[in-house]
């Protein structure tokens, strides 16, 4: 689009979802990033980079399975984040509770 700015076309054999989930892996992101260009501060990554992606492309069906399985265990991790963090303000309602009585 241009110098700063690129788009990506879904092709019909691969799933959105899923090709979002493959160019988020930290396989993709390493090997995409090996290859930047500029500074620290304003990394570029070129047209011919990203056109040279290998993309894992298995069956529709498959790509499907794998989204599903992702999305459990992305909703999983929400929920025990949440409760780590219950955990937490409970133990901290309870420690602040204990100084009290011993003061």
């Amino acid at each position: 689009m241009n110098q700063r700015v690129g788009c990506l076309r879904n092709i019909e054999e691969i799933t959105a979802r899923y090709l979002n989930y493959v160019l988020k892996s930290n396989t993709i992101l390493e090997s995409v990033f090996e290859q930047e260009t500029g500074t620290a501060n304003q990394a570029n990554i070129g047209a011919d980079v990203v056109r040279n992606i290998m993309i894992p492309f298995p069956p529709i069906e498959e790509q499907q399975h794998i989204v599903e399985k992702l999305d459990r265990i992305l909703n999983l991790r929400i929920e025990l984040i949440d409760e780590t963090k219950k955990a937490e303000n409970l133990s901290s309602k309870i420690m602040k509770n204990l100084f009290k009585n011993v003061l």
